[in-house]
């Protein structure tokens, strides 16, 4: 794939780009429907998993030479801004120090160095210590919803990586899609 990536870094058609590229993009939108069909903590780290080779900057650099020159074809803003909102997702996406992802260039995606909390006086951990306090006593939220008081932190931080994986995979599937249908 890499020998692919750097032909194409010097393209300049957007659309050899994408038809290259779209066994590829293919295999991302079935690989990340297995993410949706997951556990949300387990559901949120194949997600990471699944988008690190993308983040990457071989890979996202053909992707903005192609938005560059889609912009310069004047294509159509749809294909100009479902490369922009691919690239979005991607950087989103990759390691840094306060992000979700905390995985270093040189480290695997895990469950170690993916992070939740910071909502609901919860503290940001990783998705290890999180998996550890399923069976946290539930309720004490003060004056929470009635439905919170149902719940642990372990319950808390899986809505928040479901809501996450559940809103970023629908835009990544209509991105691709969009894609794959123009390619």
């Amino acid at each position: 794939m890499i020998k692919m990536i750097q032909s194409l870094i010097a393209s300049r058609d957007y659309k050899r780009v994408l038809a290259e590229l779209k066994p590829q993009l293919s295999q991302l939108r079935k690989d990340i429907d297995l993410v949706t069909s997951l556990q949300s903590l387990d559901g949120i780290v194949k997600y990471f998993i699944v988008l690190a080779p993308w983040s990457e900057e071989k890979i996202n650099s053909v992707l903005i030479r192609a938005h560059d020159s889609a912009l310069l074809a004047a294509q159509p803003d749809i294909q100009v801004q479902t490369l922009k909102q691919l690239l979005s997702i991607f950087d989103d996406a990759k390691g840094t120090d306060y992000g979700m992802n905390r995985t270093r260039r040189d480290e695997s995606v895990s469950a170690h160095s993916i992070y939740l909390g910071g909502i609901n006086g919860l503290f940001t951990k990783t998705v290890f210590f999180w998996k550890n306090r399923q069976c946290d006593k539930k309720g004490g939220w003060g004056k929470g919803s009635p439905a919170m008081e149902m719940m642990n932190a372990y319950d808390i931080v899986s809505l928040q990586a479901q809501e996450y994986v559940n809103r970023n995979v629908l835009q990544l599937k209509k991105a691709l899609d969009t894609l794959c249908h123009e390619a």
